[in-house]
């Protein structure tokens, strides 16, 4: 295969089989308005401080309309490489990362700054979960010795590249925790704005069990809540502490129906032996809301508009109102794969914080990189932007505000501005 291709000139119509990496054979509709750039994983090269994977790379050197090309949904290839840092010390090393050059914490993001690792292999540690385009420090401890100085500071780059992936660690090889990644670090057009914050937004896959019950009978290692006592977590302890401590998660907005209450209405269930038993979904520590947006994809924001289901408006609604609070950031918003109803509020969210188009859809794209049963393309991004073309404003932030503070919604000016200023770096 050629280190590029350039397939120019087809119409919407035209649908094309290519095989691409590792001999994939994929189908998909190209955009007629933008040329297709391919480039084949093989041929990138990773520069050091990059924690992508090489289909990832190929895909972020690629047009955004060729991600079917790289990943069809069938299994997971989201999760990062990490960073690797190497060393020449002798046994019993604890390593220290940090932002900063004197290791101090900032009492704001504390969960982003100084970290510490038992060192296994003593030849290197793979860091994973770092922010992209940051300097890190790091250095070494010998832990067997009580007297031990830190070894001289040390210090690398992490790459621009985006977007920065999520490792939660998993209780099943077959990563069920899928799907995972930060919405931060994509430029703003909004006036007085730069780019969106990292560490603050993330989208997701479920982390744990879920309310479709045919699925969960398939599934199992989850038992039960009148069984073990515990929620049926998908997670592991670590991928628990990488949540919680590494990025100091706060907030988690459950597009799934009732899965948020503790109460005999509510709730996940899970069916076993032909009996509907409940699961607690709350992960400890974390505020929870549950619109329980039940929606088929590419289908959610023409619904709400032109089918008249006025409760998902209401639904819309309280996702906002509760990005427009702040003491629950970090969050994390999801459904069961987190790319259909997750995918159509975060195209919202997006446009109200100015994002370029093409990084719209390049983040909707990128869920076909998760375990996600079978690949998308922008047939649902295309509905969602043609609903809000309808209010007849100049850019899509503008047509998103409109959305937001319509009766149908309602989510005030000042609502609007606490959610820009919380997720936008302002400009200098």
């Amino acid at each position: 295969m050629d280190k590029r291709h350039l397939l120019k000139g087809f119409s919407l119509l035209a649908v094309f089989a290519i095989t691409g990496c590792g001999g994939k054979s994929t189908t998909f509709t190209p955009d007629p308005d933008v040329e297709i750039s391919y480039v084949d994983p093989s041929q990138v090269k990773k520069e050091a401080g990059c924690f992508h994977t090489l289909d990832q790379l190929g895909y972020i050197n690629s047009s955004y309309n060729t991600a079917q090309m790289f990943a069809e949904g069938t299994e997971e290839m989201s999760n990062p490489t990490g960073n690797d840092i190497l060393f020449t010390k002798e046994d019993g090393l604890l390593l220290q990362v940090s932002r900063f050059e004197d290791f101090h914490e900032d009492p704001d993001t504390p969960y982003l700054d100084t970290r510490l690792f038992d060192i296994k292999d003593h030849k290197k540690a793979t860091i994973k979960n770092l922010l992209s385009d940051t300097t890190y420090y790091w250095r070494t401890f010998n832990v067997k010795d009580t007297d031990s100085t830190p070894s001289e500071t040390g210090s690398f780059k992490t790459c621009s590249h985006l977007p920065r992936f999520i490792d939660i660690e998993d209780i099943s090889t077959s990563k069920y925790v899928t799907n995972v990644r930060d919405m931060g670090g994509y430029e703003s057009t909004l006036p007085g704005y730069t780019k969106v914050k990292q560490g603050l937004i993330y989208r997701s896959g479920r982390m744990s069990g879920s309310t479709n019950a045919p699925r969960e009978e398939n599934e199992p290692f989850k038992k039960p809540v009148s069984d073990t006592g515990k929620p049926s977590y998908l997670m592991n302890d670590a991928g628990y502490n990488t949540l919680i401590k590494t990025l100091g998660m706060k907030g988690e907005i459950d597009l799934r129906s009732n899965v948020c209450k503790d109460n005999n209405d509510g709730g996940a269930y899970y069916v076993e032996n032909g009996n509907r038993a409940k699961y607690t979904d709350v992960i400890p520590g974390i505020t929870c809301i549950d619109p329980g947006i039940v929606a088929e994809r590419a289908a959610l924001l023409q619904d709400l508009d032109a089918q008249g289901l006025d409760s998902g408006w209401a639904q819309v609604k309280q996702v906002f109102e509760f990005y427009a609070k702040p003491e629950f950031y970090p969050n994390f918003i999801h459904c069961y794969i987190g790319t259909d109803r997750t995918g159509c509020m975060c195209y919202l969210l997006e446009c109200l914080l100015g994002m370029k188009d093409e990084d719209m859809y390049r983040d909707y794209l990128w869920s076909n990189f998760g375990l996600i049963n079978g690949s998308r393309n922008l047939d649902a991004i295309k509905t969602y932007e043609r609903v809000l073309k309808g209010y007849g404003k100049e850019t899509m932030a503008e047509n998103c505000v409109a959305m937001l503070k319509s009766d149908k919604v309602g989510i005030s000016d000042e609502q609007i501005k606490t959610i820009r200023d919380t997720l936008l770096e302002k400009a200098q």
